[in-house]
């Protein structure tokens, strides 16, 4: 993969903080490994350390996807349940990008891979957050 060198990070906004502490460390988790996804386009970086990444991502989803059935428990709706499967989709995209790499090893396919994610985060942070503050708030979370 080419050395790119011309990706900046992206940047937590106010506007994606939320009244609570939890959602606002797990996006911020997320943009985290977002950055070290352009760092590694922009650094040159070996497979190795691009494969790091891919499982960070992974790693992070499965984690959050554990945590929100502990949070959830009890709250077993229709939107709930939509917003698990969007989560699964999401690990199945994140390896079949990684598969992709492995193939390519391409800038292009880097660069599809950080415009995905950062929709897929600013959609979920417009969608979910807000369907979740009010019920995570109501069970004492903050």
């Amino acid at each position: 993969m080419g050395n790119t060198n011309n990706l900046k990070q992206y940047e937590w906004k106010d506007s994606y903080s939320t009244s609570l502490d939890i959602i606002n460390e797990q996006n911020k988790k997320f943009i985290d490994i977002i950055n070290k996804l352009i760092n590694s386009m922009n650094g040159n970086c070996s497979k190795e350390m691009f494969s790091d990444v891919f499982f960070s991502l992974i790693h992070y989803v499965e984690e959050y996807l554990i945590n929100e059935k502990i949070y959830f428990k009890d709250y077993n709706t229709a939107k709930f349940i939509s917003i698990q499967n969007s989560h699964r989709q999401l690990i199945e995209k994140i390896i079949q990008f990684q598969k992709k790499y492995e193939k390519e090893s391409s800038t292009n396919s880097c660069l599809n891979i950080v415009n995905f994610l950062i929709e897929w985060f600013e959609n979920h942070i417009k969608i979910y957050d807000s369907q979740a503050i009010e019920y995570l708030k109501s069970k004492g979370l903050k």
